[in-house]
């Protein structure tokens, strides 16, 4: 749900990176799949979350997004 920079300056370990933009192209594509959102702090995932369930997904939304995750010192991947 990231921005291209944002994602390559730190992202998820494996995470997928759709710009929230560009997410109605490929929504038909996770309909029946478990999906996790994430952004930077949390409200680009909560409403990408929202579509996804719409189009068919099990979603969650990670709470307080890539800065939570950073702050309980889980590591972050940077590149791509």
């Amino acid at each position: 749900m990231r921005t291209r920079p944002e994602f390559a300056s730190g992202h998820l370990a494996g995470a997928v990176n759709i710009p929230l933009d560009e997410l109605s192209l490929h929504l038909a594509s996770y309909a029946g799949t478990d999906v996790v959102t994430v952004c930077l702090s949390g409200g680009r995932s909560a409403a990408a979350a929202q579509a996804l369930q719409t189009a068919g997904a099990r979603v969650r939304s990670l709470a307080g997004g890539t800065n939570a995750w950073q702050r309980a010192g889980l590591p972050l991947e940077t590149g791509r």
